[in-house]
């Protein structure tokens, strides 16, 4: 603390003569008089001009010594050096990938998140700078960097975990290159940590400060599906389904296969810890829908319990059969519930030719069609 004015701390050398006036004594005339009985408080009078008996008694000269003090600061204007939060520059870096919705702490892992990091806003000076970044696909700025915390508050409000794979490493590297070399910028990532690990040069940056939530890994999940037609069979498909274990523990569970709402297939997986299985189920269907594959198992996220696909409605081939009639080959085409035929009669044969010429050793030009032509018309004549 310093003083602005240190020259009025002068007014304090009042408090000599204003104790000085309590150490005069009392003159006092003589008279005479019948009696001393009121006289008493004339005599405790003449008893305060004693050294310092005054003083100790009265509390008024203690009240006019703290009053001529207190003005002796005011006029000195003390003031107070402190360093302000003006010159920060926060960066929030808030995951909001798929796993962020585990429940392992309640209610979830995101909602965790999000109450740190308003906390975090909340505490900043008036005069600090604040930016929000959502990881997801691809990074995305939701409050730029300004002192407006209302409008930073608003952006943690409305964000939202969404059932997408995360690129924190992007989103870091984006904060990092917004803030440039600033010593004094600070860039503060809420995540669960379930991402690939990041960059040296991230883990190296002193002003990446790392927040973690979620307490466990106790999660079992498809991981891919895929649906294929077999090779036999028009209306015959294979489903392709990855499954994870991620929790400490092995996990037994109910993997079903439901098409529309459908259960069309079922069967009872155990996992081992940390350990991923493929499952193939064949089934059988002759027109489009949605299939569905279902883990029935109490985990701490459930968003990738479930997975779908769409099965499109097979297509027909188009077939244009032009013939003067043949009723063997129709039917054959007529039984492929794939193929769409179209006849058209036809009275001529169709004849093709080849309008191809080729050049003789000796330099003349003959013509393929026109030999084939006599040798077809030589087969065709009828023998004598």
């Amino acid at each position: 603390m310093s003083f602005l004015s240190p020259l009025a701390f002068a007014l304090t050398a009042l408090v000599l003569p204003l104790v000085l006036l309590y150490f005069l004594k009392i003159r006092r005339r003589e008279r005479r008089v019948p009696s001393l009985l009121l006289w008493d408080p004339s005599l405790r009078d003449r008893e305060a001009s004693a050294f310092f008996q005054r003083l100790q008694r009265d509390p008024l000269l203690i009240l006019q010594i703290l009053a001529l003090l207190a003005l002796a600061i005011a006029l000195a204007r003390p003031a107070a050096t402190v360093m302000g939060e003006g010159a920060r520059k926060v960066v929030v870096v808030l995951d909001t990938s798929a796993s962020m919705k585990a429940h392992d702490v309640g209610p979830s892992r995101f909602d965790v998140a999000r109450a740190e990091a308003v906390q975090l806003v909340r505490r900043l000076g008036e005069g600090a700078e604040v930016m929000i970044i959502e990881t997801g696909v691809q990074p995305k700025v939701t409050a730029a960097l300004g002192r407006d915390r209302q409008r930073a508050l608003t952006a943690l409000g409305q964000a939202q975990a969404r059932d997408l794979p995360t690129r924190l490493g992007e989103a870091v590297r984006t904060a990092r290159a917004l803030v440039g070399a600033d010593p004094r910028a600070e860039i503060h990532v809420f995540t669960d940590g379930a991402f690939a690990p990041p960059s040296d040069q991230a883990v190296a940056d002193p002003r990446i400060r790392w927040v973690g939530v979620g307490r466990r890994s106790w999660n079992v999940g498809i991981t891919s599906l895929a649906i294929r037609k077999a090779y036999f069979g028009a209306s015959d498909y294979q489903a392709f389904v990855s499954l994870v274990n991620y929790s400490p523990e092995a996990q037994t569970f109910t993997f079903a296969l439901e098409l529309d709402g459908r259960t069309i297939a079922e069967k009872d997986v155990t996992l081992e810890p940390s350990v991923r299985r493929s499952v193939v189920l064949p089934f059988s269907h002759g027109g489009g829908g949605v299939v569905t594959a279902r883990l029935r198992i109490d985990d701490d996220l459930a968003v990738d319990d479930v997975a779908y696909a769409v099965l499109p409605p097979p297509r027909k081939i188009n077939v244009l059969l032009v013939s003067p009639g043949n009723l063997f080959l129709e039917k054959v085409l007529r039984t492929d519930p794939q193929v769409s035929l179209e006849v058209r009669r036809s009275s001529k044969p169709w004849v093709a030719r080849s309008s191809t010429r080729s050049r003789s050793p000796t330099g003349r030009r003959s013509s393929s069609a026109s030999t084939s032509s006599r040798r077809t018309s030589r087969c065709a004549s009828p023998s004598r």
